[in-house]
């Protein structure tokens, strides 16, 4: 019989009163703990890159930022396959049968990489003229423009690592997906200023140096992600099943509600950058600061929410639906008590937390009530993000 997550002993094993509370919120933490890390540590590198981005004016923080909306609206299409093998990854795992881990990747794969082919595609020919269409300004569009095709690739790396990453958290290994970010972090940190503002015989790219760091953090990740799945920390059957028709349509299923509500949900951001936008670059700049800064906590209800789906699609594996609600809405709380502090900070000391990404005093002024309002509802963002 195989081995068992400790997270699917709980319901039967665990006390009543205290005693189960205690054990429930350490089976949240045991899960959530590494992908609240994963997230911080992505939002780290992301918040690093946009204060470089800072040194270099106001159009190129504008001009990332209509880029970086435009981008966001086409990778979260990706999102569905990350919900898709989670879903069946973790009710494969609850119903102890990890040995077909392997076929749920294949099938991932060939429904991640297809697409990202063709949604790399679209950016690199259609993304520079979307650009344009919102910057405020040709400098901010020329800045956006070439960010957006050095931020391709990262498109298609990613399809080969969202499910090897959705596969080591449904199968209750986050501390996996975290190891691997942790690693490619500083790598990406060290490849941004060089690419940046160059070094020796490297040319300085300017703004599209953070996209096309980006982008080899990616590649060198799929090397990572790669090994580890085949010899360090096998998954069974990775990279010698095939894929299988009911198995893709499986992940279509689940994913592509999840997809198009992300996806929706960006675009939505978009086209509030586009209206903020007329207002001039200075504005524009200043909700691309906006919307990197509310990531950390966004992502961090996230990490959560995905702690609770592995937990309820565990459950569901079990047999045992009323468990699984009930694991939604632990997480939910435990999700409020986390990030809500982080939100009351941030709206209590605004001008410190801007200063690090903004350096025209008038900028800055324009965002200090934007981050208070944002920072107060924090929490009540995190509920709807993690059920």
């Amino acid at each position: 019989m195989p081995a068992q997550n400790p997270a699917m002993t709980i319901a039967a094993s665990a006390p009543s009163g205290l005693p189960r509370l205690a054990e429930q919120a350490r089976a949240i933490a045991r899960l959530g703990a590494p992908l609240i890390a994963f997230n911080f540590v992505f939002n780290a590198v992301n918040l690093v890159v946009l204060a470089m981005l800072g040194r270099l004016g106001n159009n190129a923080l504008a001009g990332v930022g209509a880029a970086s909306a435009v981008y966001g609206v086409v990778l979260a299409l990706l999102f569905g396959v990350d919900a898709g093998v989670q879903a069946i990854t973790s009710r494969t795992t609850g119903a102890g049968r990890q040995s077909r881990l392997g076929e749920v990747l294949a099938d991932a794969m060939a429904v991640a990489v297809p697409l990202a082919i063709l949604l790399a595609a679209l950016l690199w020919f259609g993304g520079p003229m979307a650009v344009a269409a919102i910057a405020p300004g040709p400098a901010a569009a020329f800045a956006g423009s070439a960010w957006i095709r050095a931020a391709a690739p990262s498109l298609v790396f990613s399809a080969c690592t969202i499910p090897i990453n959705s596969c080591w958290i449904g199968s209750g290994r986050p501390a996996i997906a975290f190891a691997v970010t942790a690693l490619l972090a500083p790598i990406q940190v060290l490849l941004t200023p060089l690419l940046m503002f160059g070094f020796g015989p490297v040319a300085p790219m300017g703004a599209s140096g953070g996209a096309a760091a980006m982008s080899l953090g990616g590649l060198i990740g799929i090397g990572a992600q790669f090994a580890l799945a085949w010899r360090i920390r096998p998954i069974p059957g990775f990279l010698r099943s095939k894929p299988r028709l009911a198995g893709m349509a499986a992940i279509v299923r689940i994913g592509w509600p999840v997809s198009a509500q992300q996806s929706l949900s960006q675009l939505g951001l978009m086209l509030a950058f586009i209206i903020v936008a007329q207002l001039g670059v200075a504005s524009a700049a200043v909700v691309n600061v906006l919307l990197s800064l509310t990531l950390v906590t966004i992502q961090t209800g996230v990490g959560l929410g995905i702690a609770a789906a592995t937990l309820v699609g565990q459950a569901l594996g079990r047999g045992d639906p009323h468990e699984a609600r009930a694991w939604g809405w632990r997480a939910t709380w435990g999700g409020v008590w986390v990030t809500a502090p982080l939100g009351l900070i941030a709206a209590a000391i605004p001008h410190h937390v801007l200063s690090l990404f903004l350096r025209d005093p008038t900028t800055l002024g324009l965002a200090v009530w934007p981050v208070r309002a944002l920072g107060l509802a924090v929490g009540i963002d995190t509920i709807g993000r993690v059920l």
